[in-house]
């Protein structure tokens, strides 16, 4: 649905207002500048060590996957292990 959870922060990335879908983008970007900063979530390459796990169901816009992407490709991030994965719904839930 455009809801972005990361380490227990919610944004919503499917909100009609650009400015506020920028906001929220730019707060990913700044918590994760904060959680790669650590000497040991790197790599000597200056890579990171951390991982992010994108999840959605089958009706997941790629667009949101693609703005996540690019945050992690930043020059101070640079987060390289992406993992996908879909979330199946069971019937009648």
């Amino acid at each position: 649905g455009g809801t972005l959870m990361f380490h227990g922060r919610r944004w919503n990335l499917a909100n009609a207002n650009p400015a506020e879908q920028d906001l929220a983008l730019e707060a990913l970007r700044q918590n994760l500048r904060g959680l790669v900063k650590d000497p040991r979530l790197r790599n000597a390459d200056g890579t990171s060590k951390a991982m992010v796990l994108v999840r959605g169901d089958r009706t997941a816009k790629w667009k949101y996957c693609q703005w996540i992407m690019q945050i992690c490709s930043d020059p101070n991030i640079q987060i390289f292990k992406i993992h996908f994965a879909i979330e199946h719904k069971k019937p009648g839930s």
